[in-house]
């Protein structure tokens, strides 16, 4: 039987000082690897954090530049594949792109295709709707930025390609029915309202139908979120999580409106697959 160790996490991704957010990327890339991890998954943007201000896209780089040579260097150092979400500056126009730094010293991407209004307004581009399958012992896998899984026609391009395992880097938070998230303090908790707004807002930190996207083929995923405030206006309340073929969670971060609670964390699990006909 075919497997592949996966890991996601997620980090305190701030606006404007990327190193910072690479910083907090490599204590979480440490404690996987310490563990035999092969490919971790950071959140949508994790480099530079959901922020489109033209001081934020002063850091944007092609893939190859200061920021995810970086990540190379560490997919080599800790023989790991990582995939982390930064904002793509090429031939003058700005993508959500992913990186993929494998321990080879290769560099690879994925550019998000769906654009939010956010980033519309922000000056970002869409990238090509094409998947790029990236192969990891064997396992046939794509990256669908987020809004990308709103894709028409999306699970018959994975099924065409023999997409077996999804990575979905995503950055939900920010505002939820045009309301800005109640973040709460620990404390709050123990107030009525406090405990009333957590549990009205719990089932938009884990969806059930993450696990039940298509029933002709299920897919194996894994998930990660953004977390806390950017320090600008963009607030994330965290989440991963890692399932199977088979529907069954492998491994989840809950996420949370306590602030307190967001914390830089990593999970792990391996998924297996069946043999290859």
């Amino acid at each position: 039987m075919r497997s592949l160790h996966v890991a996601v996490a997620q980090i305190h991704s701030v606006s404007g000082d990327p190193w910072a957010n690479l910083a907090r990327m490599q204590r979480q890339i440490q404690s996987a690897a310490a563990v035999g991890v092969e490919v971790i998954l950071f959140a949508e943007t994790a480099v530079h954090s959901y922020e489109f201000s033209d001081e934020n896209l002063a850091f944007a780089e092609s893939v190859g530049g200061p920021l995810t040579t970086r990540i190379s260097q560490w997919a080599r150092e800790y023989n790991i594949t990582i995939l982390a979400g930064f904002i793509e500056q090429q031939d003058g126009a700005y993508y959500n792109s992913h990186v993929v730094a494998r321990p080879d010293g290769t560099l690879g991407s994925q550019r998000k295709h769906n654009m939010t209004p956010i980033e519309l307004k922000g000056g970002l581009s869409a990238g090509p709707r094409e998947r790029t399958v990236f192969e990891f012992n064997g396992i046939r896998t794509a990256i669908i930025i987020c809004a990308d899984s709103g894709m028409d026609g999306l699970y018959d391009m994975l099924d065409e390609l023999d997409i077996e395992f999804r990575f979905c880097p995503t950055a939900g938070g920010d505002h939820i029915n045009n309301k800005p998230i109640p973040y709460i303090r620990h404390e709050e908790l123990f107030t009525e309202e406090g405990r009333a707004l957590t549990a009205e807002y719990r089932g938009y930190v884990c969806l059930p139908n993450a696990f039940t996207s298509d029933e002709r083929r299920p897919l194996a995923f894994a998930a990660a979120n953004a977390l806390g405030f950017d320090g600008k206006k963009m607030h994330h309340m965290g989440h991963c999580i890692i399932a199977d073929t088979f529907g069954t969670l492998r491994a989840q971060i809950p996420g949370t409106l306590v602030i307190e609670h967001q914390q830089d964390q990593m999970v792990h699990a391996v998924v297996h697959f069946p043999e290859s006909e």
